[in-house]
């Protein structure tokens, strides 16, 4: 209730993204602006072709290792395809923790430790690094070197690192829900894969990484430039406020 009364008082509404503002009443929707959070495109770029990893790299980049990210599923289909993939990397970045519900099978003090045992009871730990949390610069560079890298989420709010991934002109594999959907339809270099289901993931991963990365069109950047850096954000800012906004720090 206060959060739908500060709603209706307000001078102005805002959502980062379309489908969070369908979350909204009818009646709020169409006082709702969208206005991405906005991104640095300077920072993140796409990389030459000669920056890509040597061997196949798959990578996972996560806040948090928890079911709501897919984090699970990603998991489970990584033996089926390293057994048969053996020159294949896997670098998984981001904090063992928890954010939102979704509690480790019992036994384990986390989803990390879950996910560590059981790469290593089917034989394929080793092909596995875990590089825990990125500075900036090692962050952009790893999403350059990633042959292919993937994003996994049940329907709710689409991460920064989807659009950091997308700016990079990183080949990516993402879960078929709205909210991924929304940045991703009709880019070329992503597919899109139903994450439940082990099989068809493990299947989707592999073809992602035998298949030859296309050259990033310029109108992806330009339509990302449009919508996602900081300073159509802040442009956008600046009509809701009525003030002039700038990058100048």
């Amino acid at each position: 209730q206060p959060l739908a009364l500060e709603l209706c008082a307000a001078d102005a509404v805002v959502a980062p993204t379309a489908w969070q503002r369908q979350q909204l009443p009818p009646v709020l929707q169409k006082r709702c602006q969208i206005v991405h959070d906005g991104i640095d495109m300077q920072t993140f770029r796409p990389a030459k072709p000669s920056q890509r990893h040597c061997n196949p790299l798959l990578t996972y980049g996560t806040r948090g290792m928890e079911p709501l990210r897919g984090f699970p599923q990603f998991i489970r289909a990584l033996p089926e395809l390293m057994q048969t993939r053996p020159e294949i990397c896997v670098e998984i970045a981001g904090e063992d923790s928890s954010h939102y519900l979704g509690s480790p099978p019992k036994a384990f003090s986390s989803w990390g430790s879950w996910a560590k045992q059981f790469l290593e009871s089917h034989g394929v730990a080793s092909q596995v690094k875990w590089l825990g949390h990125l500075p900036l610069t090692k962050y952009v560079n790893w999403l350059q070197r990633s042959w292919c890298h993937v994003y996994l989420t049940h329907p709710f709010v689409a991460s920064w690192s989807l659009v950091e991934a997308l700016a990079c002109g990183t080949k990516l594999l993402v879960s078929d829900v709205a909210p991924v959907r929304e940045f991703c339809e009709g880019q070329p270099n992503v597919s899109f894969v139903d994450h439940r289901n082990a099989t068809e993931l493990s299947l989707h991963l592999a073809q992602a990484l035998q298949t030859k990365q296309e050259p990033d069109p310029a109108n992806r950047r330009q339509q990302l430039l449009k919508r996602c850096s900081l300073e159509s954000s802040l442009s956008s800012w600046s009509r809701v406020s009525g003030l002039k906004l700038t990058t100048n720090h």
